[in-house]
Order: C-alpha cells, then structure tokens, then sequence
C-alpha cells in the first residue's frame, strides 16, 4: 500500500494552535513552505508528493513542471509526480513536454511517479492562456497519440510518428527516462475515460467522492474492460484521493467540527466531500476501500502548512497498512 501526498492547496496561514487553517482561502505560496513539507514528507515515509498542473483556477499558483524539478533537486527518496496533467496545454505538438517527461525522470534517477495523463476540465484556464478547448472527443484522440509518441519517443533511437493531431519524424530523444518502461497514469471517472485507460494505462486514478458503490462500479468496469483487452487487472495500480482531515481524538474532533464546517462553506465546498476523523476511523474507511480495490491513496491535507495532520497520519495509519 501507498502513500501519496497532493499539495494541491498550501494555506499561507494557519490559526494559533497550529490545528485549523483561518476562514480565509490562501493568497500566497511560498517555496520554502512547500520545499519543507516535501522533505518531512519524505522523513515520515510517505511515497510520493503529488502537485496539480492548473496554472490559475482562480488564485496563485506555481507552475507544476518548474515545481516538480526544483522538488526533484531538493528531495533523494520520495516520488515526484502529478495529478493530472493535461497534455493538449502542449500543442501544436506533445513532442517537446515529452521530451521533458524524459529528462525529469533521468534527472531524478526514475523518481517521476505518478505522471498522471488526463483530458483536462477547466475551459476557462484554457481561454485564459490561450490554449484551445475541443470537444471530449477530440481530446481524447489527443491523449491516446500523446501516450503512443512517448512510447515511441522512449524506445527508439530514431523517433516517428504520424497521427490525426500530432507527428514526428526522425526525433532524437536522449537521455532516455531511467523507468523503462516508463508507467502510463490516466485520471479517469466516465466509462469513456476509464475504458481508455484499460487499455492503455499502468495507473489509473479513480478520483471522485466517497460513495463506496460507486467506486465498485467503477473499479469493475476497468476489471471487465481489462479482461476484454486481454490484460491483467491486478497489474494496474489503483489510486483514489481525498480532501483530508485527521484529529487525535473524538473530543478534538468535536472541538473543531465547527470551524471546518464554516471554513468548507466559505470555499464552496469539495467535489465528493472531505474525509474527516479520528486515525481509527481512517483506518476502518481505508480498509474497505482496500478491500474493493484501491492500492494508492492521495492525500490533500487540509491543515497544510501546518505539519500536524501529516505527522499523525505517518505515526497512526501507515503503519497500519504496511
């Protein structure tokens, strides 16, 4: 079982006590505050730390891949990856990002794990800079010739390739990536995106809420999906992640339900909801969904940069499961 810390929100502030972020959505990040979570992370055994590639949605943010490599730099064990990034932000052409896929993963002596592939669903960042935003499935034809160029780009002295969208010819792509095979990642939650991962993906992210049947469904159409394109379910990784909170204690729990009622009304809520209770309550919601299929968690720890919650879930639940 695995591990995965996603940065996806690093809050500028935190309250006194070090427990609950203020009722106010962060204005700022700091590579210090993130380079100093990355690295306890790596201290306390977690396997991987995970960044969005969203340049905006709507508030200050790093750029994933500068991010990445400076992360690359200052960590030696843990994992370094994304969730998910959107391979048509790099047209006309995915050729040069998959160049730079490549060098990451040499330059951290094969540490790029997950490089999650998705569709991408924000068309008003896309406006923004100025990328365009075509239909489902067009994207989707996209990102099965970006995955197939990798896998050319990866194994060949001499690289070609033509498709509908995207072609290369005589592409020299040295150094090769130190993964080798290097492992597919596709965020998928339709059956149209999870069928396409089937097929083609080494990980695939079942991201969405905590409806536990739903999260069977999905899980057994990939199985169905696996079967039909002759491939081994159980060698395909399984991730699902969670907006997180994790308290000592009931009583601590109850002390602060309030103050994380009224700060995730003030954010607009979370897509699925947020994973909230004590580290024994943790435990019991993580074995279940072990037991339906799911062999990689990520993490989005609310409380961040306070290093509370990290902590307590290090010393409590993943020892559990290793």
């Amino acid at each position: 079982m695995k591990f995965g810390v996603r940065l996806s929100r690093v809050i500028s502030s935190v309250s006194p006590d070090g427990m609950a972020p203020y009722l106010t959505p962060y204005e700022r990040v700091y590579w210090p505050v993130i380079k100093d979570i990355a690295l306890l992370c790596e201290k306390l055994g977690y396997d991987s730390i995970i960044l969005p590639d969203h340049p905006m949605t709507g508030i200050q943010r790093y750029a994933c891949w500068s991010t990445l490599s400076a992360l690359a730099a200052v960590t030696k064990k843990v994992t370094i990856g994304t969730l998910t990034t959107n391979t048509m932000r790099y047209i006309p052409n995915p050729s040069l990002f998959i160049k730079e896929i490549a060098t990451l993963d040499n330059i951290s002596d094969g540490r790029l794990y997950p490089l999650g592939l998705g569709l991408g669903w924000t068309p008003d960042e896309y406006k923004a800079f100025g990328f365009p935003f075509p239909s489902h499935r067009v994207r989707l034809t996209q990102l099965k010739e970006t995955i197939e160029m990798m896998k050319v780009m990866f194994t060949e002295d001499e690289a070609t390739y033509e498709g509908k969208y995207f072609k290369i010819k005589k592409l020299i792509c040295e150094p090769k990536p130190i993964q080798n095979p290097f492992p597919i990642c596709i965020g998928a939650r339709g059956k149209r995106t999870l069928r396409f991962a089937a097929r083609y993906a080494d990980h695939i992210d079942v991201y969405g809420g905590m409806d536990i049947e739903d999260l069977k469904d999905r899980l057994n159409y990939i199985e169905k999906k696996c079967y039909e394109y002759g491939r081994d379910y159980d060698d395909i990784v399984k991730s699902w992640g969670c907006w997180f909170w994790i308290y000592e204690n009931e009583r601590e729990y109850k002390m602060h339900s309030n103050e994380f009622n009224r700060l995730e009304i003030l954010r607009g809520g979370r897509p699925g909801g947020v994973v909230k209770g004590t580290p024994d309550e943790i435990i019991a919601l993580f074995e279940e969904l072990v037991n339906i299929g799911i062999n990689y968690f990520t993490l989005r720890f609310e409380d961040l940069p306070s290093k509370r919650a990290l902590r307590l879930f290090a010393e409590n639940v993943i020892p559990h499961f290793k």
